[in-house]
């Protein structure tokens, strides 16, 4: 019982750990992304900054820049050694494994479950959680129209809070998708 827990504790902090980082990440970009072409727009009417010896264009480019400084103290193996497509994956994956840790902690806090003696649940559900969320990034790029902002990347926080409903509701998600995709796919 007690391996369960460390167990389950080690997936919880790892999905908090990298699902939190890339979106920080995910979200720094696209605030960089946005303010460039603010800075470009509108180049006169702003107030350039200077950080750490670095002019910005603008005071909101100064803001970012401090920002991403500190999350790299944190998150620094994320901002480093990732490229942005990497950064998405691994954020879906990690709140896929947060969806499926919330729906154990409901279970056994709110349900009164036990986890189950077959280990299954401890070990196996967090890796169905981590698939959920590469599915899901998959369907975020497949249906763009609804996920997309107007930078034409997927919204960082629309990924995170989809990935992280779909691990929680893992065994409903599976369902539905065999169900559609055999809809789709008939022989």
């Amino acid at each position: 019982m007690i391996a369960k827990v460390i167990l389950y504790l080690l997936w919880l902090i790892l999905g908090l750990y990298v699902g939190i980082g890339g979106y920080v990440a995910l979200d720094i970009e696209k605030r960089k992304a946005e303010a460039k072409i603010s800075a470009n727009l509108k180049m006169s009417e702003e107030k350039s900054a200077i950080v750490d010896q670095i002019d910005f264009k603008t005071e909101e480019l100064a803001r970012i820049y401090m920002d991403e400084k500190k999350s790299k103290k944190y998150f620094g193996f994320i901002f480093k050694s990732l490229p942005k497509n990497m950064i998405y994956l691994f954020t879906a994956m990690s709140f896929g494994i947060l969806g499926v840790i919330s729906r154990v902690t409901k279970n056994l806090s709110i349900d009164g479950l036990e986890l189950r003696s077959k280990d299954v649940e401890v070990f196996f559900s967090p890796i169905l959680g981590l698939m959920t969320g590469i599915i899901m990034l998959a369907i975020s790029r497949i249906i763009p129209n609804i996920l997309v902002g107007n930078s034409g990347e997927i919204e960082p926080l629309t990924l995170a809070f989809l990935s992280l409903i779909a691990g929680f509701c893992s065994k409903q998600f599976y369902n539905w998708l065999v169900s559609s995709g055999g809809k789709i796919f008939k022989n």
